[in-house]
């Protein structure tokens, strides 16, 4: 009598001994030559969660994580200046800057006058989306900072919520977005040109 050694060939097995097969049709859990595709790094979504989370404070952080037992331990913190700061000088792993309007909500008196975003969030995705198809097409190979986007969109509408991003720091560095923003965007197609030298004139830069 053999004693049956199965070689599994995913829909049957067959004995390596005496040849038997049975057929075994199973749901298959892994597979290493029909594995998921692999989901890219998109920008779009990138920007949209950042904008999310500083119009409307969500997705925030989970309820378990340690941000809000050590910000709640925190004392006069007034406006995102301070939250940022104490947030800076932690020793936390993921110190969560993007969800700086949810902080502030939760532990400082620092409050923007409530509106409806759904304009503002549609306006910031227009404008993005147009930029990134634009460079989508350029020879340009590296892409702009997410917040220095940011500030430039509310600059130029002069929105409140420009308070919850953290302050620019090099005037070399925005000068150089600057340059590739208004190369890949023909003046009558972005509001950038019209208020470029508005934002060098009024932005100030910790480091100079």
């Amino acid at each position: 009598m053999c004693c049956h050694q199965f070689i599994n060939l995913e829909y049957c097995i067959v004995c390596s001994k005496c040849g038997r097969s049975e057929n075994r049709l199973v749901l298959d859990s892994f597979n290493l030559n029909s594995s998921p595709m692999v989901k890219n790094y998109s920008r779009t979504l990138r920007f949209r969660t950042k904008i999310d989370r500083m119009l409307t404070g969500h997705p925030k952080p989970l309820p378990t994580d340690p941000v809000w037992d050590f910000l709640s331990t925190c004392k006069e913190m007034d406006c995102p200046c301070d939250v940022r700061a104490a947030l800076k000088g932690s020793k936390l792993v993921n110190k969560h800057y993007d969800s700086i309007k949810v902080l502030c909500d939760c532990f400082s008196n620092f409050r923007i006058p409530y509106e409806d975003t759904r304009e503002l969030h549609a306006y910031m995705l227009r404008n993005f989306n147009l930029l990134h198809s634009t460079w989508n097409f350029s020879a340009h190979q590296k892409f702009f900072s997410y917040t220095w986007l940011i500030r430039i969109f509310l600059t130029a509408i002069d929105s409140p919520y420009i308070a919850y991003l953290k302050p620019p720091t090099s005037r070399k560095r925005h000068n150089r977005y600057l340059r590739l923003f208004e190369e890949l965007l023909p003046k009558s197609q972005c509001l950038c040109h019209r208020i470029s030298s508005h934002v060098l004139r009024e932005i100030h830069f910790l480091n100079g």
